[in-house]
């Protein structure tokens, strides 16, 4: 099976905002270490879960 140039560019940018995601939530759980509001470690983990639906089709680029 052959690959265009869409399918890997499609591959290339949901991966990269899969990443920004999951660092930008993994930020705002450090926040709940500093300063021990408990939002702060649901919304972060709520981020996180939010996009991780997005994660199983890249692993499938690479069968």
């Amino acid at each position: 099976m052959e690959l265009t140039i869409i399918e890997v560019l499609n591959f290339i940018f949901s991966l990269i905002g899969l990443i920004i995601a999951i660092f930008i939530g993994l930020r705002v759980i450090s926040k709940y270490f500093e300063y021990g509001r408990r939002e702060y470690l649901l919304i972060g983990l709520v981020f996180i879960l939010l996009t991780e639906p997005c994660g199983p089709p890249q692993f499938y680029f690479f069968l």
